[in-house]
């Protein structure tokens, strides 16, 4: 298994083998802080980043060699694949809209490659979060505004919105059709359920913002990391409208934790505001390895 990172203006490449992770290669080419990268599984060899310097580049991952940049009309915060990676969608800052463009991965100079086919308007602040659900053609958007909006692929239209107290920080899908959302300012954990068009908001009081988290469908658990400096495992209830903390376990650089990647149904790999690394085994509540 192969982990890519990003901050400030570059990527780097990690191997997880034998439970730590070993340095590959970095890739610049960037000239502002990356704010995401992706694998297309179709093109296993490359990755796509997007930044604040407006460009979607993409990488050859043997060569460490940038191919290919595309320069957009807007600051780019987020990136996801639709149809496998024939699409790659865009959530931009100013003036905060979602582009959809083709994606040709066999031919970059292809005058189709890059191409916006779909521009959606509705985000009043950057748009941080996308999460394609490619059975149901849909696509949920959130970010700075506190603005959740479900869009349809097909039309290319807003199917639901819902308002939330603050602005989005962190959204995982558990099961087909409730969404986990986190949000600063008055922390909250809440869970909006896209076929009744309801949300319920978690019992408890959560004082610090929630960065990243992810779910572990078969053993019901939610995984956070927050700025005080701790990772959280939330049981979540068959309903999937409420959690309860587990257990808590403190990052062993005394550092805000701020991304989160589940390397199994066991472990998930966590990283903080300086560039450390730790694995946390999520069923002992220990501790791996620490990379810094």
């Amino acid at each position: 298994k192969h982990v890519l990172s990003a901050g400030d203006d570059n990527c780097k490449l990690w191997k997880y083998k034998d439970g730590t992770l070993h340095f590959c290669k970095h890739f610049d080419n960037h000239t502002k802080t990356v704010n995401c990268v992706l694998v297309n599984s179709n093109a296993p060899r490359e990755f796509v980043s997007c930044s604040w310097d407006k460009t979607i580049r993409t990488f050859n991952i043997v060569s460490g060699h940038c191919i290919n940049t595309i320069t957009s009309s807007q600051t780019i915060a987020s990136l996801a694949w639709w149809k496998h990676g024939s699409y790659l969608i865009e959530g931009g800052g100013t003036p905060y809209y979602i582009l959809v463009r083709k994606w040709d991965k066999q031919d970059y100079t292809s005058c189709e490659h890059g191409k916006v086919i779909a521009s959606l308007k509705g985000h009043k602040l950057d748009v941080y979060i996308l999460h394609v659900d490619e059975s149901k053609q849909q696509l949920l958007s959130s970010g700075d505004d506190g603005i959740i909006i479900l869009w349809s692929l097909s039309s290319f239209q807003q199917v639901q919105k819902f308002e939330s107290p603050s602005y989005i920080t962190a959204i995982c899908k558990l099961g087909t059709s409730v969404y986990a959302c986190a949000g600063s300012y008055r922390t909250f954990i809440s869970f909006y359920n896209m076929e009744s068009n309801t949300s319920i908001t978690a019992t408890g009081a959560f004082y610090l913002t929630i960065y990243a988290m992810v779910h572990v469908d078969s053993k019901k658990l939610l995984i956070t990391v927050s700025d005080d400096a701790t990772v959280k495992v939330w049981k979540v209830n068959t309903n999937c409208n409420d959690c309860k903390v587990q257990f808590a376990v403190n990052s062993p650089f005394n550092t805000i934790c701020k991304s989160l990647v589940l390397l199994d149904e066991q472990r998930v790999l966590v990283g903080d505001e300086f560039g450390n690394f730790f694995i946390l085994d999520v069923d002992m509540g220990t501790i791996e390895c620490k990379v810094t």
